[in-house]
């Protein structure tokens, strides 16, 4: 079936084993004598597969102790692994040891297809309206019918994609990418950050009075900050503040449908996974986890390293390092 799907990344035809050690922060087992240590390092690999799908050509990781029954099975050449389940192993399986397995499997899939870290030479698409007084950095990457508005600065090696719209006075800092019909107004974007497709940042939060007159809008003069190497899913709106700024902490990850209120505050490294809503004011530490679909109430205080199990409702203040689920 695989055969016939098109191919939408440059792979690298073959790597060694010694190649994959300096790429992944690996390493051999201690054992080994010098010409065991020599072949296993000349061992050649074409590709990188899950558990259940590798084969002798292929490296494989293991990292949920929910697979470890699997282990003894396992066809792959070669597995990314932790030293104490080395013993598991089929014999013919070369252990390419890490303490923490996910991240060196991260760093050698990367190793692998080396095009998904490279950036798109510097280009103005001559379709794209971009005004006289912003100013760009080095090697700027601007696709088709993109909008630049007056005042925006960009930095360098900076990829803005297909019919974003970056509004009036946005700063956007270097590295970053707005991936296609991203829309970001009133907003500080940091270096190293991501925006994938549809993102929406620094609309009006959802902010009125209402009395027996009607209903009276409450106009939205803060900002956006969204700090460096920061990640920002699909279709994830953030509202810019009232009269303080919403704030996305530096090393957050942020998945796709989320919304993030007006004034919010999230600290350093959060995760915030799929259809999470936060309500307006509330301010979280750093290290949280909200798992999905999580609702968050507004003008709350949330303390460092907490996690919330998916579809809890969340309606008061949360100590550092809960652990919670449930609704409430």
């Amino acid at each position: 079936m695989t055969k016939n799907i098109p191919l939408f990344y440059t792979k690298e035809s073959r790597l060694t084993v010694a190649e994959l050690l300096t790429a992944g922060d690996v390493r051999l087992t201690h054992d080994l004598d010098p010409a065991q240590r020599a072949a296993q390092m000349a061992c050649v690999f074409t590709g990188i597969a899950p558990m259940d799908s590798a084969g002798k050509d292929d490296v494989t990781f293991f990292h949920n102790v929910l697979y470890k029954k699997n282990l003894s099975s396992l066809t792959a050449g070669a597995c990314i692994i932790e030293e104490k389940y080395v013993q598991d192993l089929p014999a013919d399986v070369i252990p390419l040891i890490s303490t923490a397995p996910l991240r060196a499997y991260a760093k050698t899939i990367h190793r692998f297809y080396p095009d998904m870290q490279k950036k798109p030479e510097a280009s103005i698409h001559p379709s794209a309206c971009i005004d006289k007084s912003v100013t760009m950095g080095e090697s700027v990457s601007v696709g088709p019918y993109v909008v630049i508005e007056k005042g925006a600065s960009i930095g360098s090696h900076v990829r803005i994609d297909a019919h974003a719209v970056i509004g009036a006075h946005v700063v956007i800092g270097d590295h970053t990418v707005i991936s296609a019909h991203g829309v970001i107004s009133h907003a500080i974007i940091g270096k190293h950050v991501t925006l994938l497709p549809g993102v929406r940042i620094g609309q009006p939060g959802f902010g009125f009075h209402m009395d027996k007159e009607g209903v009276v809008d409450i106009p939205h003069v803060g900002a956006v900050i969204i700090e460096d190497n920061v990640e920002i899913g699909a279709g994830t709106t953030i509202d810019r503040g009232s009269l303080k700024n919403t704030i996305i902490g530096a090393g957050t990850r942020i998945d796709n449908l989320v919304q993030i209120g007006h004034n919010v505050v999230l600290g350093k490294g959060c995760i915030i996974v799929a259809q999470v809503g936060i309500a307006g004011s509330t301010s979280m530490g750093a290290h949280c986890v909200m798992a999905g679909q999580v609702g968050i109430a507004g003008h709350l205080t949330i303390g460092d390293r907490v996690t919330v199990a998916a579809k809890s409702g969340v309606t008061r203040d949360i100590p550092s390092g809960q652990v919670l689920g449930g609704i409430p």
